[in-house]
């Protein structure tokens, strides 16, 4: 870690992984920042437009537009944060994934790269998992031990470029902001528990727990033929944005541009809200909340009840208050381990073509 960064006019350390360093031969200064910016922010907008899938719903494009179009996705386009650099690659590794082993080859290739670029990118190999079948657990396994032996070479450099990054509740997300209001409000009340790491542990579990009650309802409606080319394609999307928020939420307190990849779940949203699944009805405004509220809380329509919510929330000396967003943001993590656990493969493939070549040849 650069402990000043002579890039950035704040003078802040450069705390990303070493890997980017390699870039400086291109001697870009503050001078080039923001037509390298510009191009970044294009890149990021055309491929943005490939997860909306061929044919897609006039429902599907206004909840997209939405998402896309919200504060948390256009702040991270306005900053040209690295997370919509990420985004292209993942949503590459996720749409080149097939059946042979060069496409094999590539998608654990990029999963690797992007987790090398920035560790939590790994969480969108979960995808994999949903695939179930012999090659893609083989990649990922692959990845999660290239992944590992990275981690181990280069901990102590991770472990300093972590506590040099400021943990600030402005325009973030993560169980932390939760539970920094419960631990207050608990040290008001009763004048115990007030170990935020301590609520950290209560709140995610309390989220797993509430996940896998709604997965028991919705797995039973959701559909257990074969999917057919286009709903393989939304459901990985899916998981591989699901899978980022749902493991990022408990283990970091992450700014909001990170939020980007909510936009890889919307398409899959939709069809489970064109299916008529109530809780995919509700996952839709949980989600476009999430994007909206936290950076938009003067909008014109709702400030009256977000600043009165904000003031009747408020607890402790610091005034923390359970916002709209905190609570969307729990909510999201709730829905989308339900979904998750719903619409998981029932066995592994590759055991099942092992059953049904056993019994055709013993018939």
């Amino acid at each position: 870690m650069l402990p000043v960064n002579p890039c950035d006019p704040y003078h802040r350390p450069a705390d990303f992984p070493q890997i980017w360093l390699l870039l400086s031969f291109l001697g870009i200064g503050q001078g080039g920042a923001v037509a390298f910016g510009i191009g970044i922010a294009v890149v990021f907008l055309v491929c943005a437009i490939f997860v909306v899938p061929a044919g897609a719903s006039a429902w599907t494009g206004v909840a997209y537009a939405a998402a896309l179009c919200s504060p948390a996705v256009m702040l991270g386009v306005e900053r040209g944060n690295p997370d919509i650099v990420i985004f292209p690659l993942v949503l590459a590794a996720v749409l080149l994934t097939t059946r042979t082993r060069a496409g094999q080859i590539l998608t654990g290739a990029l999963l690797l790269f992007v987790t090398v670029l920035k560790l939590y990118p790994a969480f969108a190999a979960g995808y994999l998992v949903r695939r179930a079948t012999r090659a893609s657990l083989t990649v990922l396994a692959v990845v999660a031990a290239c992944s590992l032996v990275y981690v181990l070479a280069t901990y102590h450099y991770i472990r300093e470029m972590l506590s040099s990054i400021p943990q600030s509740s402005v325009l973030t997300y993560g169980v932390r902001r939760a539970s920094e209001w419960f631990s207050a409000l608990a040290i008001r009340v009763v004048h115990h528990f007030g170990s935020y790491r301590a609520w950290d542990v209560v709140l995610a579990l309390i989220g797993i727990a509430l996940g896998w009650l709604l997965s028991r309802r919705l797995r039973p409606h959701l559909r257990r033929s074969l999917l057919d080319r286009g709903e393989e394609r939304d459901l990985d999307l899916f998981w591989a944005g699901a899978c980022i928020y749902v493991g990022s939420y408990p283990v970091f307190l992450s700014h909001d541009y990170r939020l980007v990849f909510l936009l890889l779940t919307v398409p899959q949203i939709v069809r489970w809200t064109r299916a008529r699944h109530p809780a995919g009805v509700a996952t839709v405004p949980v989600l476009l909340a999430t994007l909206w509220l936290d950076e938009w809380t003067r909008m014109p329509v709702l400030r009256p009840f977000l600043d009165w919510w904000t003031r009747a929330t408020s607890v402790g000396p610091d005034a923390l208050s359970l916002t709209v967003a905190v609570i969307t943001q729990f909510l999201l993590f709730v829905a989308f381990v339900g979904w998750l656990l719903a619409s998981r493969p029932a066995t592994l493939r590759p055991f099942n073509e092992r059953r049904s070549r056993w019994r055709s040849s013993s018939r």
